[in-house]
């Protein structure tokens, strides 16, 4: 059943109807989910909080929400973590996100990625508007990010805003728009390898550079010449 205020337990859902700026205290628990489903912007502060792997993840059904606290995710990297944001609203992350478990975005919004973090499983991009600002936006370098939309007509996107990353990607297939989108006037570093599996699933913003230090693979060279030129 569901509760109004209850005291959480290792295993619940947390569901926040209400807006405003929230302090925790959760750090000893583990919980199953973190769900959103109030209009007005939401900001999470406090402890860290512990998520569970195979729960019910993380889900924003409207509003804004905004993370100023750390997550940790399961000790395993399976199963996968989803971080489901609708559309029209936005998740923050600004503190760092732990764990192993692996993290599939699939929902239709924005996420920033502000922050650092150091999770060790993969990251998988189905849909959604994933931008990254910070070098350690996608975990550690152990892991990989997957661009792999839901179906061709998905709207998914990786916006790489200015970082430096050990991370290696592979864009497995195409969705409706560009997969990998480097920002106007931003300069990327990519340590990691860089595979692109399908045609024109990438594009270089207006006075933007980027550098692939690692093994970079293209499927049309062609289409990356014109896009780089």
């Amino acid at each position: 059943g569901t509760q109004e205020h209850p005291t959480p337990q290792d295993g619940d859902t947390l569901v926040f109807a209400n807006g405003g700026t929230l302090e925790t205290d959760l750090a000893s628990l583990s919980v199953a989910g973190l769900h959103f489903s109030a209009s007005e912007p939401v900001t999470l502060t406090g402890k860290s909080i512990t998520v569970a792997n195979g729960g019910t993840g993380l889900q924003t059904a409207a509003g804004d929400v905004t993370f100023d606290l750390p997550l940790n995710l399961g000790s395993a990297a399976v199963p996968a973590m989803s971080i489901t944001v609708a559309q029209g609203a936005t998740n923050t992350f600004l503190k760092c996100v732990s764990g192993a478990a692996d993290i599939v975005y699939d929902g239709a919004g924005r996420v920033n990625l502000r922050a650092d973090s150091d999770y060790t499983g993969e990251t998988t991009v189905k849909l959604g508007q994933i931008y990254a600002y910070a070098d350690g936006a996608f975990g550690s370098s152990v892991g990989i990010t997957r661009y792999l939309p839901a179906s061709k007509t998905a709207e998914a996107n990786i916006f790489f805003a200015g970082i430096t990353t050990d991370e290696s990607f592979d864009c497995q297939s195409k969705g409706r728009t560009y997969g990998l989108t480097f920002v106007d006037d931003t300069v990327n570093v990519i340590n990691g390898t860089f595979k692109d599996n399908a045609t024109e699933c990438y594009k270089f913003g207006a006075r933007s550079r980027t550098v692939f230090n690692g093994i970079a693979t293209f499927k049309n060279p062609s289409f990356f010449m014109d896009k780089t030129a």
